[in-house]
């Protein structure tokens, strides 16, 4: 794509929806691109469900991202190898597309066409399909089709719970905070010398295990994951009256004091007198010398 404007991505959608079907769900980070207007009327008129993560927490979507991590990798490899990696997009991809993957135990080209894919230098041959009736060969295929989506369903649901407990083992479980509690937000972008943690917001209630909406003093709502959050901690300090008592011998010094106080004169601290030598590299050559022959003269 040229840019990634609300109208280019929506048509760049529209052409995989017609191409490879509609799908149900639509999850994504929250872009202004994916949260734009043009977005949210194009996934109503297909009948999508939209859904997203939570801000600065990638965790959210850690499958995707670690597709993009592969992909990255893959793509530096070809861009060191070859300067015209651009044009050679489409075969970098074709491996990827048609390998097994661990996530799913299947190819994205398996899940999406129901066959397996060729190996580029693999001969032409005639599939086996062909000896059978239309019929027999649709039913079979839909089969197969069901088999693979199950097969991959449950690799995904087994993959995401190895992955949660991956991430459960350094992890601890956040506290439950109740509603109106003042709590700490963490930011991790916001400059060199910028405090990564803001204050100013309150619990207004919890979403799920997993998110809460906090509620700033201005009024201002955000929906965001519980690792962000900390109880913002308020420090009470009070300080007890202490009891002086004075007996009559102490009031008749301090009464005393201060009537000998009253006719002195306060006299200011000043610095002892010292003599005053500018430094050698300020005095005139000639009057130095001048001084210099004198002395020898043992005249001043």
């Amino acid at each position: 794509m040229k840019d990634q404007t609300a109208t280019t991505v929506a048509r760049k959608l529209t052409a995989v929806f017609c191409r490879f079907g509609i799908p149900e769900t639509l999850h994504s980070d929250q872009g202004a691109t994916f949260e734009s207007e043009t977005l949210r009327l194009l996934l109503n008129n297909f009948g999508i469900k939209k859904t997203r993560t939570t801000p600065y927490h990638p965790q959210s979507d850690g499958l995707v991202e670690r597709a993009n991590r592969t992909l990255l990798q893959l793509f530096r490899t070809y861009m060191v190898k070859d300067a015209d990696w651009e044009d050679h997009l489409p075969l970098m991809l074709y491996p990827y597309r048609t390998a097994k993957h661990a996530s799913t135990g299947a190819s994205p080209f398996t899940l999406m066409f129901g066959r397996e894919a060729k190996t580029i230098p693999a001969l032409p041959t005639v599939p086996d399909q062909w000896n059978y009736s239309s019929e027999h060969w649709h039913n079979s295929r839909a089969r197969k089709m069901q088999q693979l989506y199950t097969f991959a369903k449950e690799h995904l649901t087994l993959e995401a719970q190895r992955q949660k407990e991956q991430y459960d083992r350094a992890a601890r479980a956040p506290p439950t905070l109740l509603g109106g509690t003042p709590v700490w937000i963490w930011y991790p972008r916001r400059g060199k010398f910028k405090p990564q943690w803001q204050g100013g917001w309150t619990i207004s209630k919890y979403l799920s295990p997993t998110t809460v909406q906090v509620r700033r003093d201005d009024g201002q709502n955000k929906v965001i994951h519980v690792n962000r959050v900390r109880e913002r901690q308020t420090r009470h300090i009070q300080l007890e009256p202490i009891d002086i008592s004075h007996t009559e011998e102490d009031i008749t010094q301090i009464n005393h004091s201060e009537n000998k106080n009253q006719g002195e004169t306060p006299s200011l601290k000043r610095n002892p007198l010292r003599t005053r030598r500018p430094p050698k590299k300020y005095e005139d050559f000639i009057c130095a010398r001048i001084r210099v022959f004198y002395a020898k003269r043992g005249r001043v």
